[in-house]
């Protein structure tokens, strides 16, 4: 949950326990360009490459009787990380090096044929272990604690086949709006909402797909925090979005 690198030299090590649970180990090596290409200093120079080093371990579970999921304990550190600064707005410099410790835990469970439910768990603990100013601080708009879970239930009697209802609840907790930790930003909970009907057999509609959604479904008040400078935006309020889709 949230968590990207592009890795360069991937390494996996995979022991089967039994045909349900399976343990592994992962290490890599990667880069991100996008910063180095798109964006510079005030003074015109180019960024460096973003470069990690990830370490990963964990189980992975699949059991007959419709559970699914894994866990696992991972550490990130990446060096030349860019950050705002602090003495021309709107540009960024680049600091020495953050360190992300953790773990996710990510299940699955098909209660029925037609009931599915899933929901996921991360903790992270993005500490800045390299800069001249704020070194030992967390570093800006990771939260440690995000949550998720969803239920989805899709119906099969004659007069309502073809459609299946959705809800889930998704929760960001608190994270500091900028590295030298001044304030943080609270934490928040977003319930969404959706269904969707497929015509089936119902000629010449059999290929059609109508979906609706609305997100936010409370309307909760919360704020995000720009990358590129210490700034506050609010959050996306309540949005409902009809989507129609045809299908060969």
């Amino acid at each position: 949950m949230g968590r990207t690198e592009r890795a360069t030299v991937p390494a996996d090590c995979l022991l089967i326990v039994t045909d349900s649970v399976h343990v592994f180990a992962r290490f890599g090596t990667g880069f991100n360009f996008d910063n180095a290409v798109s964006f510079g200093t005030a003074d015109g120079s180019p960024f460096k490459l973003v470069e990690s080093e990830q370490v990963e371990a964990g189980v992975k579970v699949n059991f007959p009787w419709g559970l699914s999921g894994t866990a696992s304990y991972f550490e990130i550190t990446r060096t030349n990380v860019n950050v705002p600064d602090r003495d021309n707005p709107g540009f960024q410099v680049q600091t020495g090096e953050v360190r992300s410790r953790g773990a996710e835990v990510e299940l699955a469970y098909q209660v029925t044929d037609q009931w599915h439910v899933q929901g996921g768990y991360s903790y992270i603990n993005a500490e800045i272990t390299d800069d001249p100013f704020n070194k030992g601080n967390r570093f800006q708009n990771t939260p440690e604690h995000q949550a998720s879970i969803w239920t989805h239930y899709h119906f099969e009697k004659v007069w309502l086949s073809g459609l299946a209802l959705s809800t889930g609840v998704n929760f960001v907790g608190d994270r500091p709006l900028d590295n030298a930790n001044t304030v943080d930003l609270p934490h928040f909970t977003t319930w969404d909402v959706g269904a969707s009907y497929t015509f089936k057999n119902v000629k010449p509609l059999e290929h059609v797909k109508l979906e609706l959604f609305a997100n936010n479904l409370l309307d909760k008040r919360y704020f995000t925090a720009n990358d590129f400078g210490p700034t506050v935006m609010p959050g996306d309020p309540r949005s409902v979005v009809g989507r129609i889709s045809l299908k060969y």
